[in-house]
């Protein structure tokens, strides 16, 4: 974490010492807020579904509420007592299951605050280093909340129709408490690395679109997709997702942190509106790694 962290804020450094492409995003805010809210709502409401499956075994993959003698043979039931068969794991996951490093799990929270704060951040930094309206930064914000918000309830949803156990759930160093919760049977995908990722992926397409190909910028990408991949290391460090969880989340997180700011890049100066906020792309505008398809989300 503290590498990537430090790769990406030197990079961020050395990019904007550089003189900048200046290519920014075309968004529709009547449309594009409300759609983002929703989708974070409806993620939202998704997951609240988990509270009904507290004290059910996960590794049954029962998909209902669990009964009254069940949790009646829950609070009977001793800590270490009737884990789920880690033999039944796929062999690519199956170490996982014996992981229970309990830092691991708060770091990983962290990590992924300070993930989330990255592509606003430079955002910020952006638009101040080059003396542009908050409406600019305003606009950078909102693509970068959509790409988050579409990889969130992706993710959620994949989670509650997957209803995979967690590894944890395999682990008797592990509570009853955290065995038999809902949240246990939501493993697949991780969540936090679908976000990471999106998050760094996001932030990758702003720093070589402005910036271009450079130490600085490939430092900078570098650094974020260490930190992304540094919080889906502490997930399967901390017992919470197995390896495929996290390369699942992984990919769906770059796709929409690729795909949310690409579709946003300005594709031709005709775009320009007194009425939206967009600024003329500069002479030197580059495309790394990626071609702009234009428009609107």
């Amino acid at each position: 974490m503290r590498l990537g962290l430090t790769v990406l804020l030197f990079g961020l450094a050395s990019a904007c010492a550089t003189a900048p492409t200046r290519t920014h995003f075309h968004t529709d805010a009547k449309a594009e807020v409300p759609g983002t809210l929703g989708m974070l709502g409806v993620a939202y409401l998704i997951d609240l579904e988990k509270d009904d499956w507290n004290d059910m075994r996960s590794c049954l993959g029962e998909k209902r509420a669990p009964t009254d003698e069940e949790r009646v043979a829950f609070e009977a039931l001793e800590e270490d007592g009737d884990v789920c068969d880690h033999t039944t794991i796929l062999p690519i996951d199956r170490w996982v299951s014996g992981m229970n490093w309990e830092p691991a799990r708060p770091i990983s929270d962290v990590g992924l605050m300070a993930m989330l704060g990255m592509p606003f951040a430079f955002a910020a930094v952006d638009a101040l280093a080059n003396q542009e309206s908050a409406e600019r930064f305003g606009v950078d914000a909102l693509v970068a909340s959509e790409s988050i918000a579409a990889t969130l309830l992706a993710g959620t949803i994949l989670k509650v129709a997957a209803r995979r156990p967690r590894p944890l759930t395999y682990n008797d160093t592990f509570g009853k408490s955290a065995r038999f919760a809902g949240d246990a049977r939501l493993s697949f995908p991780s969540n936090h690395s679908s976000v990471a990722f999106a998050a760094a992926s996001v932030t990758s397409v702003m720093v070589l679109e402005r910036y271009g190909l450079s130490t600085g910028s490939a430092a900078a990408v570098t650094g974020a997709y260490l930190g992304a991949a540094t919080i889906g290391t502490l997930r399967m460090l901390g017992g919470k997702h197995f390896l495929t969880d996290v390369l699942v989340g992984a990919a769906i997180g770059t796709f929409f942190g690729l795909m949310v700011p690409i579709v946003h890049l300005e594709s031709a100066p005709a775009l320009l509106d007194e009425d939206v906020a967009v600024s003329s792309p500069g002479r030197d505008r580059v495309y790394v790694p990626v071609v702009s398809l234009g428009g609107g989300w």
